[in-house]
Formats: C-alpha cells, structure tokens, sequence
C-alpha cells in the first residue's frame, strides 16, 4: 500500500513537471507541488510572454502553409516570392519563441527539430530525387531546411520556379509540404502542453531553487542569448575555428537575412527583459542591491545598457552575413563582444543576485 502511493506521487511529479528532465536540472519541487498557490510573476510569464510567443508563431507558420498551398497549386515566380516572404515573417516570428527551450519544448525537442543550421544541403537533396520524405535528422528539417528548399536550390527565382515546374516539381512539394506540416505540429504540440496541465502547474512551482519554474525559465533564458552570441556570430565568424571563417554556418545562408534573424532574436530578449506590461526579470533585478557598476550603475541600468549597445551594434552588421563576416571582420566582432560583455552580466551577476544557480554548460566558456 505505501509503496503504491509513493508510486502514486512520483507519477503526478513526472506528469505535472516533466520539464526537470533537463540535462543540467534535476527536478526539485515536492510531488505535489501542483496545489501551490501560483505565484502571479509565473502566470504573467506563461499568459504575456510565453504562449503569446507560441501563438504568433503558430499563426505566421499557417500562413507560410497557405502560401505555399497557392504556390504548389500555380507554380509561378510571384508565388513562390510569396512563399519565401512568408518563411522570413516565420521565421522572425520563430525568434521569440526560442528562448523558453524548457518544459514542454525540450520534452518535444522543438529548438533542435525546427531551427538546426546548417541545414545538411546534400541529404536533404538525396532525400528529395529519393521520395523519401521520413524527416529524421535535424539538419534535414525545420526553417533552414525551408529557407534551402525556396531560396537555395537554384540561383534564381525562375531556375527555382523551373525546378518546382519540371519533372521532379512533384518531389520537391511533397518534402517541402512535409517540412513545413512538422514545424507547424511541433509548434502546437508545445503550445497545447502550455495551455494544459504543464502550464497549470508552471506557476505553482515557486520560488528560485534548482528546478523551480524561475531557475528553469531564467536559465534558457541565459543559455539562449549565449547560443545568439555563439552560434549565430562566433562560430561563422571563425572565433572558434582559429580565425577561419565560416560561410555556411549563419542562420539564414540562402535567404540571406541572418543579421536580421539575430537582430530581432536579440530584440526578442530585450523585450522579454522589460516586461512592460507585468512585473518580470527587470522588476527582480531592480531588487538587487549588491552589484555596483561603472559610474554607480544599478544592475539593471548596467544590463539595460548592454542590451542598447548590442542592438545597435549588431544593427550595423550588414546582410548577408555570409558576405560580412569576410569583407568586415571588425564590425562583426564588435557585435560580438556586445553580446559577450552581456553575458557576464546575465550569467554571473544577475543570477547570484537573484540566488539562481546555472545548470547547463557551455563549450566556449565566458
């Protein structure tokens, strides 16, 4: 009998909190937490920031759908221009969903199924001319796969158009359609874990310990903006290949708009930071009294600063990037270190001023 019952409680945890299966976080709060009061910080967070995130991306992703509908059925330039327009609002959109990879979205792998770059160009082709449309590996799928698939196959609009319209046209729909159906279902996957029992229980899980929905929602929070300095800037950049730049490995390589990608992910970020409309991470932050800055600055007029000279540096980062990261080295890493100085200030000293551990690791350290 109480060897049930602990059976009994240990599911419900698991069922109301899968989130703590985190690679870094281990799961904290009681089993029943569930019937906490909710903290009403959390419930803004879910209800302001969170599924309105989801739910623009869901509506922008349908729209790509239907456009691609009218492009498949009447295969001509100004469709397909409709379609490459309606993968960039996406895709934008994509932006401010991506910094909550926890809970439901890293249950469902969503980061890593709908926005893995570079796409693997080779297999997805292979894929196509074989009629095998199955979608297992990241590189194969997602926006990048979309952006390879509508900008990329070809070198222009009309040799893209000739291909849709020519004997394997027929392939390329069908892996496209299909890319396109998973993002939209992965998407409301997560959205519909949000708007059920995990996000009932999100705002219950107080506090800030290990676990607790601030430390799960603070910590991707962080871990994203590193991914925006790291793997959005560094890496193409060749700050991590001795200096070697590499070409292919922005967001965005066909479409040609990755600056404006990282632009509004940061944008995203920023936002998310203010949260005007409720009390969120700046209210927290303002309550920090233990961090001095330059010229007396508070830590949050210390991060908001950042976050204004990051805007604006990488606002001076032309498009393509592809292009920029060759011909101007310097205004590019001038972006960078922005990003980079932010991260200190985030990671270290907003986090211990608001008693929040880190549990993930980065590979390229601080």
């Amino acid at each position: 009998m109480g060897s049930n019952f602990k059976i009994s409680l240990f599911l419900i945890a698991v069922a109301c909190f899968s989130s703590c299966r985190d690679e870094d976080e281990k799961c904290d709060p009681a089993p029943n937490f569930c019937t906490n009061s909710a903290d009403s910080r959390l419930t803004d967070i879910r209800d302001i920031t969170i599924l309105p995130a989801y739910e623009e991306v869901l509506t922008k992703v349908a729209e790509l759908n239907t456009a691609f509908s009218a492009f498949s059925a009447n295969t001509s330039e100004s469709n397909l221009e409709n379609v490459q327009s309606s993968l960039k609002t996406a895709w934008m959109s994509w932006q401010k969903a991506s910094p909550f990879n926890f809970g439901p979205a890293l249950d469902n792998e969503l980061k890593s199924n709908v926005n893995s770059f570079p796409v693997d160009s080779f297999t997805v082709l292979q894929r196509v001319m074989n009629e095998d449309y199955t979608l297992i590996a990241n590189p194969t799928k997602g926006f990048p796969a979309v952006d390879l698939l509508v900008n990329g196959i070809a070198g222009n609009n009309t040799d893209i158009t000739a291909l849709y319209s020519g004997a394997d046209g027929s392939k390329f729909k069908t892996y496209l359609e299909a890319v396109i159906n998973d993002v939209s279902d992965r998407i409301m996957t997560v959205k519909s874990e949000w708007e059920g029992q995990y996000g009932e229980c999100f705002p219950k899980n107080t506090g800030f310990a290990t676990g607790s929905s601030f430390s799960l929602f603070i910590n991707d929070y962080i871990k994203d903006w590193e991914e925006i300095k790291r793997g959005r800037i560094a890496l193409p950049l060749g700050l991590l290949t001795f200096l070697t730049p590499l070409q292919d490995r922005v967001e965005c390589y066909y479409g040609e708009y990755s600056q404006e990608l990282a632009l509004e992910h940061t944008l995203s970020h920023y936002n998310i930071y203010l949260s005007d409309s409720y009390s969120g991470i700046q209210e927290l932050v303002q309550d920090v009294t233990e961090f001095i800055g330059e010229d007396g600055q508070t830590l949050d007029e210390a991060i908001v600063a950042q976050f204004e000279l990051a805007i604006l540096k990488l606002s001076e980062v032309p498009d393509p990037l592809s292009e920029t990261i060759l011909d101007d080295f310097d205004t590019v890493n001038e972006a960078y270190l922005a990003l980079q100085d932010m991260v200190v200030l985030l990671k270290t000293d907003m986090t211990s001023g608001l008693n929040i551990i880190i549990n993930y690791s980065d590979v390229d350290g601080d």
